[in-house]
């Protein structure tokens, strides 16, 4: 009798459950996403001469000035860019909560500019802002 039942038995349809499937795709996906470093190319927008949203800094700051010519000025003191950004790099140093204002001219080069973003960038430094005036609202 039970090898009859066995032969009266209606077909079973076979099925793969993809469930566990989509759910390792989904957990290999998160993975990679977490372990791997996304390097993304970092632009900076500039309104060289007005900005719209111009706030004022209230936190402590070292200014760096580019004159039309690419100069940097410390103060009332000509000095070249690498040593703007090395002064700047130590200031940051002894005060890591402070902001580093580098305040273009209109008609400055964008080179002096893009070198000392750069190098405060590679050096770690964070707090940076770029001085503009306030624009026509």
């Amino acid at each position: 009798m039970a090898l009859n039942d066995f032969f009266n038995e209606e077909e079973v349809e076979a099925r793969v459950d993809l469930s566990p499937l989509i759910d390792m795709v989904f957990l290999l996906l998160l993975y990679f996403m977490v372990a791997t470093t996304m390097d993304r190319t970092e632009a900076i927008k500039v309104e060289k001469a007005e900005a719209q949203t111009a706030t004022s800094l209230d936190e402590e700051k070292f200014r760096i000035v580019l004159d039309s010519t690419g100069k940097a000025w410390l103060g009332t003191d000509l000095v070249p860019v690498e040593d703007a950004l090395h002064e700047s790099i130590q200031w940051h140093s002894q005060n890591p909560e402070g902001v580093i204002l580098i305040i273009p001219d209109k008609r400055s080069p964008m080179e002096p500019f893009i070198q000392i973003m750069d190098g405060l960038k590679a050096q770690g430094v964070r707090n940076m802002a770029i001085g503009t005036q306030p624009g026509q609202r």
